[in-house]
This record gives structure tokens, C-alpha cells and sequence, in this order.
């Protein structure tokens, strides 16, 4: 498959599973926006608005509810939860490429069952990128390494391998495929950076048509719509770095046809 022809697939199974993961993915902003509305953001939010369209206006910091304590909680509580931002999504991908039906309840078990895998390989992949760039050593070896990392997930999930072999996986089926592992991340990140920001304006202009209502409960209306819909892209991520992974799966391994035999085992009537 080529680059377009991944993307398009992954556009196609997206519609097809549409429910599913948009709700997978909603569900999985619900921590970060209870924390955001607990903290006072929106009332923050407001506030930085008076500033721009009333710059001769004083607030005071104190009056704004705000509190730095709660807000502080999205790091321990990301981090618990890091499984499961990458995994039922993923899984759903995968079910779906595979052609089998998947729940909700199964996606998140799944995840649950391999919570320790998911946590270490994740929190490999951000060193892996953030490291290099703390200590200067600079952003193409960033760059170079999320190339090499992508199927790492998906063969974790697939193979149910650990964290360490999930990664020595990834470097084998990327050898000599660095372009087309980085290039079809980049092409989905770049249509959902153009499609996502030009929908959410229109979303959040909408709310001016509710009437009577306070403009700190306009403020926070849009930032609800600007966090749930900014996420809608997510999915078509995670269908592209699966697909990537059994493309690549294709290629080294003729990985369809391990699959066609081990399905006909599967359907074959009993010689008994």
C-alpha cells in the first residue's frame, strides 16, 4: 500500500467504526477536562478574554477561583492513565483492520490485562523523543526515532510481546523503511491539522447562538467543544500506525498470507 492508499483505507475503516471510536475518544478526554473544569480553567479562560477586549480592566488573581493545586493533578493523573489513552483506541484499530467486531468492554479489558506493558512502552516512546531535545542533542534524532518507534504499540497489542521486545520489533520492521514509517505519520497529522482547526471555529461560533446565557458559560462551552472535537483526529492516527504495522508486517514477513492460513485452520471443518 502506498502512503495515500493507507490514508485512505484508515479514512474508510474510520467511517465504517466511526461510533466506537469517537466515543473511545471522548471517553478518554473526560479526566483532563473534569480537572480543567474543577480547576477554574474556564474561569482563567475568561479572564485572559476581558484582558485582550478590555485591556484598561484589573482583576484580581485571587477572585478568579483558579486553583494551581487541582491543575496540577493532569500530571500524576495522565500519567496513571497513559494506558489507556493509547491503548483501546488502538485496539479498536486493530479489530478492525483484522475484520472482527469489537466493544467497548473489550478494548478497555484488553488494556487493563497488558496496563504495565502499555505504561513502560509508552513512557520509552516520550523519553525517546523529549530526551534528546532536553539535553540539545537536537530534533532530527527526535524525528529519526519516532520514525523507527511507530509500530511499536501496535506489535506490543498484536504479538503481545513485552515493552523491550515490543521496541526491537519496531526497529526490525522499519529497517530500510524509515521514509514510509515517519512519512505516513506525518500525512495523517497533517490532514488532521487542517481539518480539525478549520471545524472547531465554526463549533464554537455556534454557541453565540444560545441565548441567555453568562459569557463565562459561553467560554467554557467552546473550550468543552474545542477539547472533545480537537481530539476527533486521534483515531485516524491510531488506524494509520496499525495499518502501518501489518503493511510493514506485509513486506518482511508476508504477513497476509500467515494470515489467510491460520484463518482456513480456524474455519476448517474437523477430519474427525
Amino acid at each position: 500500500m502506498g502512503l495515500l492508499d493507507i490514508l485512505d483505507e484508515a479514512v474508510r475503516l474510520y467511517r465504517s467504526q466511526f461510533v466506537l471510536m469517537a466515543t473511545i475518544t471522548l471517553i478518554g478526554t473526560i479526566p483532563s477536562l473534569a480537572i480543567f473544569l474543577l480547576s477554574g480553567g474556564n474561569h482563567l479562560i475568561n479572564a485572559f478574554s476581558t484582558a485582550i477586549t478590555h485591556p484598561n480592566s484589573q482583576t484580581d488573581p485571587s477572585s478568579l477561583g483558579y486553583s494551581n493545586g487541582i491543575a496540577l493533578l493532569q500530571y500524576p493523573v495522565s500519567l496513571i492513565l497513559l494506558p489507556f489513552s493509547t491503548g483501546p483506541i488502538l485496539l479498536a484499530a486493530i479489530e478492525t483492520i483484522m475484520g472482527r467486531k469489537t466493544t467497548l468492554g473489550y478494548v478497555y479489558k484488553e488494556t487493563a490485562r497488558r496496563y504495565f506493558g502499555l505504561l513502560l512502552l509508552n513512557v520509552i516512546l516520550i523519553l525517546g523523543v523529549l530526551v534528546p531535545i532536553a539535553c540539545c542533542i537536537g530534533l532530527p534524532l527526535s524525528i529519526w526515532l519516532i520514525g523507527r518507534w511507530i509500530p511499536a504499540l501496535p506489535a506490543l497489542l498484536v504479538e503481545r510481546v513485552s515493552a523491550g521486545a515490543a521496541l526491537s520489533r519496531s526497529w526490525f520492521l522499519t529497517d530500510r523503511a524509515w521514509t514510509r514509517s515517519f512519512g505516513s505519520l506525518a500525512l495523517v497529522v497533517l490532514v488532521g491539522d487542517v481539518v480539525i482547526p478549520a471545524v472547531i471555529p465554526v463549533l464554537v461560533g455556534l454557541t453565540a447562538l444560545i441565548p441567555k446565557i453568562s459569557l463565562d458559560t459561553h467560554l467554557a462551552i467552546g473550550t468543552v467543544i474545542y477539547i472533545l472535537v480537537s481530539q476527533l483526529d486521534y483515531p485516524l492516527v491510531a488506524l494509520v500506525t496499525a495499518l502501518l504495522y501489518f503493511d510493514l508486517r506485509v513486506r518482511r514477513e508476508a504477513f497476509d498470507l500467515e494470515w489467510v492460513a491460520w484463518t482456513e485452520l480456524r474455519t476448517a471443518p474437523s477430519s474427525v
